[in-house]
């Protein structure tokens, strides 16, 4: 955890608060917040140490001769989202493990329903279509995979199966003489890598499915369904009682969030030359874009900003 919030605070602390960095630590649920993540390239770190207290924070990162390792990100996902992809793998192998042993009754290693649910809809088709070895070959492909993109992997300690049981982060830290810090941030780096092999569906068709969303909420969602059904910003926001400006907010979370792609839709005025700044001048105030760039509204930066930083638009 510690070297994920130092990668964090000397990435964005040139452009960022603190507090706005605390906030993306600790996955703050807030437009602003999940907007940062995204403009800094740092989604697949938003929410990586939910329960650390701005006390602790101010710890680590005030410490003397603190060491920086380099660490790959992502725009697709959230912490919470890598750890639920993770935890859903390894309750499809609990539970084919268990119930190819005659043993329908175990403790389940994940409680989030979402997680039953998917895992449930992945087991039934294994069974009817008996893909049992398919899915053993995947499994084998994967670790194949991370063993040959990283040094040491530490994952396969936290699987579990019948008469398997899971090891603790402390048993792994002993048995492997790694620190444990070492270890978090190990563990990181694979939950990452698992989610990105297993994005081919080709040759993941099983384990893509244990791929996790992003949560969105029911307000959001009703958005999204008016604007699929043809209508416009303010006739929503009438639908919706609430300012235009709220569904504009909306629709950037829509963006972020894999559910939206044609930005051509919500720009009014021409984005080209922002972009070109953006490039030159990223992660400053919104304040100073619109500035240098009156005819954009804050909702057109945004959204350029977005685009910018899925490498959705390009100057």
């Amino acid at each position: 955890m510690k070297q994920l919030i130092l990668y964090l605070y000397d990435h964005a602390s040139a452009y960022k608060t603190r507090k706005s960095i605390f906030n993306i630590i600790i996955g703050k649920k807030s437009h602003q917040t999940f907007f940062d993540a995204v403009s800094l390239n740092v989604l697949s770190l938003y929410g990586c140490a939910p329960k650390l207290t701005y006390e602790q924070f101010e710890q680590i990162i005030n410490q003397e001769e603190n060491t920086i390792k380099r660490l790959e990100t992502s725009h697709l996902m959230t912490f919470q989202t890598l750890d639920a992809t993770f935890k859903a793998i390894q309750l499809l192998i609990q539970t084919v493990s268990h119930i190819q042993n005659h043993q329908r009754t175990f403790l389940p290693i994940a409680s989030q329903v979402e997680i039953h649910d998917t895992v449930r809809q992945i087991y039934y088709e294994i069974e009817q279509r008996q893909l049992h070895a398919t899915l053993e070959k995947e499994v084998t492909t994967l670790f194949e995979l991370l063993d040959e993109k990283h040094d040491t992997i530490y994952c396969h300690y936290l699987l579990t199966g019948y008469d398997e049981p899971m090891y603790t982060f402390s048993q792994i830290s002993m048995i492997e003489a790694i620190d444990i810090q070492d270890l978090f941030t190990a563990h990181y780096e694979a939950l990452l890598s698992i989610y990105r092999f297993i994005q081919n569906a080709e040759q993941f068709p099983i384990l893509s499915q244990c791929i996790m969303p992003l949560e969105i909420s029911e307000r959001v969602l009703q958005t999204l369904h008016l604007l699929e059904n043809n209508y416009t910003i303010d006739q929503i926001a009438e639908i919706e009682q609430v300012r235009e400006t709220t569904i504009e907010d909306h629709i950037l979370d829509l963006f972020m969030k894999h559910q939206l792609t044609n930005y051509e839709d919500f720009f009014r005025q021409p984005y080209v030359p922002f972009l070109k700044y953006y490039q030159e001048q990223p992660y400053q105030r919104l304040k100073r874009y619109k500035e240098q760039f009156e005819s954009l509204s804050y909702f057109e930066l945004k959204l350029a900003i977005i685009g910018s930083a899925k490498g959705e638009l390009h100057a």
